[in-house]
Formats: structure tokens, C-alpha cells, sequence
């Protein structure tokens, strides 16, 4: 399309106790709406705050200066049921657009258009969403999803303690990850992370709001995206259109407390309302094999890995020969969920952006070559310096790839896509 659509658009943010993240997030939005030469009338921002500490009225009073609507809540009454909330406070036509939003992203340039553009040129796609990245280097892209099953829970559980199991389950992962992480051109999916979604407002009309407010944490994505499947609508990953999501900013990389407990009743929700009973004994079972297992059988390594040890900067990887591989980059031994890239060359090096990035622990990487998914080697290192713990400095962002071209000396040596 030549011309800009005249699509609304009402941005929705949920925030808990993420407000130096979020301001960022509405910035680079509204930069990124007035960069493609649309009305700033025809956006709106909307801001649920979740029960967070008083402090974040500070940042409350900065999204005013933004033009954001703030609403409060005097709980945490988790994700979906903010976005519902915001979402009480938007308006538009049923030809507008609904973005469900998370505080921590980042609008990278010319990444509006080619979402918006999607949903005016495919009427069957009801919701979109861009390729998402952790870091502004952009060399590690976070996995396709899956909707999550009985059977694909209990496949997980054997994966992690059978290796055998495992290499096929994450061979398979890794083919499907070649695809979302290399395609120019949309990609169609069975679930789209809740972390950035485009909604055609109509769509959620039919629906009576963006996502089930009963789900507490978690969950909430895959029931939407469960409910557009079944009532045969698309959705579809757009390549062109690049977001940085900075990952788990808000929960924070512990899973434990009152984040695990409501992970748990939302998995509840999900599989009480979307398994059938097939579908529910293999969820019970994998539940059953996962706690016999973890107080009998230790998780096992799907590869022998290289211990790199305890590392504050980030490792060379060395490789027997010059190739075209891909790298993935895992925090557990079976890669059940693994953010990744490609590169070329005879060596792979963290560029020192991404790695700032990364919180401290336990990782697992491996190389695999890109044609044959053959494995090239794998390593594992404990993270000792802490992550970045501020947004992302715009000024800091490099030369956007579909905007300029690549520095040939970095392109030849690294990269995604």
C-alpha cells in the first residue's frame, strides 16, 4: 500500500511496578506512528496500573506529558484483566486496531506500517504481531509458540529426562524456530505471544473483550488465541515489522511466590476450558510424571556440553569450520523454549548488548548447522554480571536493517535473519 490507512489505533499498556520500562515503550510508539506520517488524533494510548508501589506515580504524571490516559487499580488484578480495563476506556470504530501491549517493549523503526498494513490488505487475519527481538543488536529473536496441550505438556516432561526424546522434540523446535526467525515474508500461527498483539477492534467486539480477565498470569494469550483459532479467524507473525521485548522485565527471571501460584490456576483455567478429555488425562499426567520424576530422576542434557564455568563477560564459541548456522540459547538442558539466531563464520561471540541483557544464571547453548540441523557444538556457562536494569536509551539503537543497508563487516560475521 502507497498510502497510510486511516486506521485508528488504541495502544493498551498494563503496567506493574514498570514504569521507567513503560515510558519508553509509549515513546518509541508514538515516534514510530508520527515517523509513518499519521495523525497523532488517531492515536491513543491507554494505561492500566496494576496495584504498583506508590513510586510509580511518578511516572504516572510523565505519561500525561506523553498525552497517555492513566487508569488505576488498587490490586494487581493481573494482565488480562488490566488490558480489559483499558480497553473500557478506548474508543474507535470496528475498522480500527487494538494493540494488547506489555510495558516492556520497544518500537523499532518501520515497525508500525508493515502490522497495520497486514491487517487492512488480509481480512482473514484477525490479529498480528511483529518479530520480536530481546536486545537492540537483534542477534537473539524470541521462539514461535505453541498452544499449549496436554500431550505437549507430557512431552515436555519426558524430553527433560529422556535425551533421546529430547534431541528429536528439539530438533523439531529448531526447524520450526528456522522458519519464524529467517521468513521474509508472513508467517501463519497457531499462537502469538500476548506480549505485542495487533487486533482488528471488531474482532474483539465479537469476543466481548480482549482476553479473559479470569485468567490471573499466563495463559491469557494462548486462551485468545485458542478462541480466533476455533472461530477459523488467521494469525500471523510479520517479519518486516521489528519490536524489541526485553523479557520478563515486570515478573522478573525467579519463577516462584505469587507469580508461579498464579501461573497454576491459569494453567487450570486453560485446560478445564480448551482440553478434551484426552486432552486433560495427558495434562494430569504430565503433572504426575513431572512431580515422581523431579524427586526421582535428575533432568538430563539432551548433548554433552562444554562447561565454560562461571563467566562475567561474555564467551567465544569456536566452531570446526566456516559455515551458515543457526544458534539457539536455552535455560534449561532439553531447549523446551529457546531464543536464537543465525550466523556465519567460524566462530559465534555475544555481542556485549546482548549479552547486558541476559540475567544471571544457568545457560545452554548449541549451534546447529542451518541446512542439515545437524549439531555443531554445545556449551553451557553460569551468567555472573547482572542485567541491564534501565530501558533502552534511543540514541543507542542502531541503523535499522530495512531502512540502510548492513555494515558488511558485522553482516558477514554475524547475524539474524
Amino acid at each position: 500500500m502507497n498510502q497510510t490507512s486511516t486506521r485508528r489505533l488504541s495502544a493498551l499498556f498494563v503496567n506493574y511496578n514498570s514504569g521507567t520500562w513503560l515510558w519508553r515503550a509509549v515513546e518509541s510508539l508514538q515516534i514510530e506512528w508520527k515517523r509513518d506520517g499519521r495523525d497523532s488524533a488517531d492515536l491513543e494510548v491507554i494505561v492500566c496500573d496494576s496495584g504498583s508501589e506508590a513510586i510509580e506515580s511518578t511516572w504516572w504524571r510523565s505519561l500525561a506529558t506523553l498525552g497517555a490516559k492513566v487508569v488505576t487499580c488498587d490490586e494487581n488484578v493481573g494482565y488480562a484483566a488490566g488490558l480489559n480495563r483499558a480497553f473500557e476506556e478506548s474508543s474507535g470504530r470496528p475498522q480500527d486496531v487494538v494493540a494488547l501491549l506489555n510495558p516492556d517493549l520497544y518500537f523499532l523503526p518501520g515497525s508500525l506500517r508493515p502490522l497495520l498494513e497486514r491487517l487492512d490488505g488480509e481480512p482473514e487475519v484477525a490479529l498480528v504481531a511483529p518479530r520480536c527481538f530481546i536486545d537492540e543488536a537483534r542477534s537473539l529473536c524470541l521462539p514461535p509458540n505453541e498452544l499449549p496441550s496436554g500431550m505437549r505438556e507430557l512431552s515436555d516432561s519426558i524430553a527433560a529426562r529422556v535425551p533421546g526424546f529430547g534431541r528429536h522434540l528439539a530438533a523439531n523446535r529448531s526447524k520450526s524456530a528456522r522458519e519464524w526467525w529467517g521468513s521474509e515474508q508472513p508467517v501463519e500461527a497457531e499462537m502469538i505471544s500476548g506480549a505485542c498483539m495487533f487486533l482488528r477492534r471488531e474482532v474483539i467486539c465479537s469476543l466481548g473483550s480482549p482476553m479473559d480477565g479470569e485468567y490471573p498470569l499466563y495463559f491469557e494469550d494462548a486462551d485468545l488465541c485458542a478462541r480466533l483459532f476455533a472461530a477459523g479467524w488467521r494469525m500471523e507473525m510479520v517479519p518486516e515489522a521489528e519490536v524489541l521485548h526485553h523479557w520478563s522485565r515486570t515478573a522478573g527471571p525467579e519463577f516462584q511466590g505469587e507469580v508461579a501460584e498464579r501461573w497454576t490456576k491459569s494453567r487450570e483455567r486453560y485446560f478445564k476450558i480448551h482440553q478434551d478429555s484426552t486432552g486433560a488425562q495427558c495434562a494430569e499426567a504430565s503433572r504426575v510424571w513431572f512431580d515422581r520424576a523431579a524427586s526421582i530422576v535428575e533432568p538430563q542434557p539432551i548433548h554433552e556440553f562444554v562447561d565454560l564455568g562461571a563467566l562475567s563477560a561474555a564467551p567465544c564459541l569456536e566452531l570446526n569450520a566456516t559455515g551458515s548456522y543457526q544458534l539457539e540459547i536455552s535455560i534449561t538442558a532439553h531447549f523446551g523454549l529457546s531464543a536464537g539466531g543465525f550466523f556465519e563464520g567460524e566462530s559465534y561471540s555475544f555481542d556485549a548488548r546482548t549479552w547486558n541483557w541476559l540475567f544471571p544464571g544457568t545457560y545452554f547453548v548449541r549451534v546447529i548447522d542451518r541446512e542439515s540441523g545437524a549439531l555443531q557444538g554445545a556449551w553451557s556457562f553460569q551468567k555472573t554480571s547482572a542485567a541491564r536494569s534501565w530501558p533502552l536509551d534511543p540514541s543507542c539503537l542502531p541503523t535499522p536493517r530495512l531502512l540502510a543497508v548492513c555494515d558488511p563487516a558485522v553482516n558477514s560475521r554475524q547475524r539474524v535473519g
